[in-house]
């Protein structure tokens, strides 16, 4: 009787690891199938920074997207567009820029002309300020009040740094 009741035990114990196994690759497989559909949906994907990603969609047309005010922020060579949830285009804001760069920090962002000499300054898709460098810009930042820094090229030196407020000025 023992030996029946060791066995029913060991029996039931295989049973349910079977089952949570069972459970555990349809759920694998449930996951693995959406990310797979994403991937499809959205076209090439690739990290590029921990804020921002690069998307090519169908078209073969490159997207810097950015999280901005809980919608998704597209910027690429023509300019810049703000897509909710459900994918409407909420704004869009045609802008050709050769090599654009976009940093965000609360309501504000600014939009760069990497290797250019352009720098531009929304609160949404209402343009705040724009600054036009003699050097080409390497890099920017900006804070959460539109006070923004750019980093430009000097002859003689790594660089030169200008600060500017939201209003544009030096």
């Amino acid at each position: 009787m023992m030996k029946n009741l060791v066995k029913k035990i060991k029996g039931f114990f295989k049973r349910m690891n079977e089952k949570v196994n069972t459970k555990r690759l349809l759920i694998a497989f449930v996951l693995t199938l959406a990310v797979g559909c994403i991937a499809l949906s959205l076209g090439n994907y690739a990290l590029k920074s921990e804020d921002s990603a690069v998307f090519t969609v169908s078209s073969g047309t490159e997207y810097q997207v950015m999280e901005y005010e809980n919608n998704v922020l597209m910027v690429n060579n023509e300019g810049m567009s703000l897509v909710d949830k459900e994918g409407t285009t909420l704004w869009n804001v045609p802008l050709p820029i050769t090599s654009p760069m976009v940093f965000i920090e609360d309501e504000y962002i600014l939009l760069i002309d990497a290797r250019g000499k352009t720098a531009h300054l929304y609160k949404g898709e209402k343009e705040v300020t724009f600054a036009l460098t003699e050097n080409e810009i390497l890099t920017a930042c900006l804070n959460k009040k539109g006070t923004f820094a750019l980093v430009t090229s000097e002859t003689g030196y790594k660089g030169m740094v200008a600060v500017y407020s939201k209003k544009g000025e030096e």
